[in-house]
């Protein structure tokens, strides 16, 4: 994972606060009813940055609890200084995705919230995680995710946005589809039994409120130099957008992808 950003005091805190985003408290939501918590499970948090997720999913384990790793200690450092309740049954430690310093067939369900596009070796992270599950128990993968290439163009377009969100956060950054998180899944032994994509429609000014939705400025500013025909696929499958002096209107759709795979038994 890049995290030469996210080890960043200032960087962490303002990560933090679009945390508290209405669309990422309203997919944690789903996350937390995908997961069925019966209350007694062992849980781990795939870079668990501030909590955020972890504190949802904390009110359904009366005797559980969850495990949260990460290797930000600029995230920890946030998290223990926020003004709100410590959450219950949680504890953090220090760790890499890709190399999760725990025991094998330990945790009943794991999940990676927001984080998939930053790590360096997905598939690494998802051998890492079932690694550590129990038989039986479950990786959920929650994502921003890229509509599947059908053509040329598509694929084109797929390739500019990630390059463009490469520009802040690395060369190992990328958007997934749906169907490649599943076949991550796939490939680290896991059966898919959830793959979902929630759209979310957005008719505003400005981005704010919309995860990764700067990032999505970028891309409108680099597509007014690129072929129309590219631009209008991009208002086609992705959103609308309007120039208005320094601000932008963007009307269209924002998609995440809420997958879940389940290790033999």
């Amino acid at each position: 994972m890049n995290q030469s950003s996210f080890q960043n005091y200032e960087h962490a805190l303002e990560f933090d606060r679009r945390s508290m985003s209405d669309i990422r408290m309203e997919l944690a939501d789903r996350l937390v009813e995908a997961m069925d918590l019966k209350g007694s499970e062992r849980v781990l948090d795939v870079a668990t940055g501030t909590g955020r997720f972890a504190r949802p999913v904390a009110k359904h384990l009366a005797n559980g609890t969850i495990v949260g790793v990460d290797e930000s200690l600029a995230m920890f450092r946030v998290s223990k200084e926020s003004d709100q309740e410590v959450i219950p049954h949680y504890e953090r430690i220090a760790g890499t995705a890709e190399c999760i310093p725990l025991a094998d067939n330990t945790f009943d369900k794991a999940w990676v919230a927001f984080s998939l596009h930053h790590f360096s070796s997905a598939a690494a992270m998802a051998r890492e995680a079932t690694r550590v599950l129990k038989p039986g128990g479950r990786l959920f993968v929650l994502d921003p995710v890229v509509l599947p290439a059908d053509d040329a163009l598509d694929a084109a377009l797929r390739t500019l946005i990630n390059e463009v969100f490469q520009r802040s956060h690395g060369a190992g950054f990328r958007f997934f589809t749906v169907d490649e998180i599943s076949q991550l899944m796939r490939e680290s032994g896991l059966e898919v039994a959830v793959a979902d994509t929630h759209a979310y429609a957005a008719d505003q000014d400005g981005t704010e409120g919309i995860p990764t939705g700067r990032h999505w400025i970028e891309v409108i500013d680099e597509l007014e130099n690129r072929p129309v025909d590219l631009r209008a696929r991009f208002q086609h499958r992705y959103f609308q957008y309007e120039k208005k002096a320094a601000t932008v209107h963007v009307k269209g759709k924002f998609n995440y992808g809420l997958v879940a795979g389940e290790k033999a038994g």
